[in-house]
């Protein structure tokens, strides 16, 4: 199933919070983690470059 018939609205909004979801989701999985894939703390940084007009979600697991 594509995208635009899973969501209705704006997709470019649809899609910046599906990836920041997804960004925090993999972050509260390794907090929540036993053994070597727990982590103590977790970040998300949101990097938005506005001539290229793109943008990136960093996930750092500390």
């Amino acid at each position: 199933m594509l995208g635009s018939q899973m969501y209705k609205g704006n997709l470019a909004e649809i899609t910046i919070k599906e990836v920041v979801q997804n960004s925090f989701d993999a972050v509260k999985a390794s907090l929540n983690a036993k053994g070597a894939k727990k982590i103590k703390e977790g970040q998300i940084d949101i990097i938005s470059d506005s001539n290229n007009r793109s943008w990136n979600s960093v996930n750092a697991l500390i």
